[in-house]
């Protein structure tokens, strides 16, 4: 074993002992909301693949019966068109709203809908995490790619030991708000993907519908985002809240990335090349989501 996987080993643990103790010291009204929220989101991802799996298993594309890989993939990104793509901008689009309006800051707590909201997302993200990591790991490797199944796993880890403990202590809510309104283009994303899949002719205007989405919701309000926290105030943060803030940048850098090849991809379609797809999945995550 090498060192720096223990030393990541021993960092990850440290992590999630700071965010169990966080979630011990909050008002336990609000961390059985949140809690809450996170069992109920597992439970229904849990029956919402396996129902989307049989429901749909006749709209496969053929060359899926010699490919279970593609199998898997088609009911994790059923999971992801279902739930919680739309429950999840739902339930903190008012706090977002009252917080553009009002003024953000790094320190604000988190409301009920963003309590909720969270919830719903890492509950998705635990269930989709354990099948990255264990249920069917050879399968999405094999079908996603090392490269993007290494971003998913990655993404959905730290989301789970970072994002609760901002909500815990009131820092970076505002951001984590934000990544999980911006779950709404992840509708779009997903709905194309199937529209690739068994090459339907809708393909190209879910692709124009989603690309819009995605400029409007992911890309134009990152300016401003990044201004306002650059004005935080971050003195009385320690080294794990700054690691905290340090990877809610992270879902910016990603969104212009996937962005840029969004647009390289469109362009060389319509001048008749052939140039990388745009993105397969991403969360809502953050992201957030697959």
């Amino acid at each position: 074993m090498s060192i720096t996987t223990i030393v990541g080993g021993l960092g990850l643990l440290g992590g999630a002992g700071r965010t169990a103790l966080a979630l011990l010291q909050w008002e336990p009204k609000h961390r059985d909301q949140f809690l809450g929220s996170l069992g109920f989101s597992f439970v229904v991802s849990a029956v919402v693949i396996r129902v989307f799996r049989r429901l749909t298993s006749s709209y496969q594309p053929k060359t899926y019966e010699e490919k279970p890989e593609k199998q898997a993939l088609w009911a994790a990104t059923g999971l992801s068109l279902m739930w919680p793509s739309w429950s999840v901008p739902l339930a903190v689009w008012a706090p977002l709203r009252t917080a553009i309006v009002g003024g953000i800051s790094a320190n604000m707590s988190a409301d009920e809908g963003v309590r909720i909201g969270c919830g719903l997302s890492l509950g998705y993200m635990l269930y989709d995490f354990l099948d990255l990591a264990w249920w069917n790991k050879a399968d999405t490797i094999k079908a996603q790619g090392m490269a993007l199944w290494k971003q998913m796993f990655l993404h959905h880890l730290f989301s789970l030991l970072f994002w609760p403990y901002g909500l815990a202590m009131s820092k970076m809510v505002f951001p984590v708000t934000y990544f999980l309104f911006t779950e709404l283009t992840n509708i779009g994303l997903n709905a194309r993907w199937f529209c690739n899949e068994v090459d339907h002719k809708l393909h190209t205007p879910v692709f124009l519908v989603w690309y819009i989405a995605f400029m409007i919701v992911r890309i134009l309000p990152a300016p401003w985002l990044l201004y306002q926290l650059a004005l935080g105030d971050y003195s009385q943060w320690d080294y794990y809240d700054k690691c905290l803030g340090l990877f809610t940048l992270i879902p910016f850098g990603l969104n212009f990335f996937w962005f840029k090849l969004m647009t390289m991809g469109a362009l060389k379609k319509l001048r008749g090349g052939s140039g990388k797809k745009p993105p397969q999945k991403t969360e809502g995550h953050q992201d957030s989501s697959k």
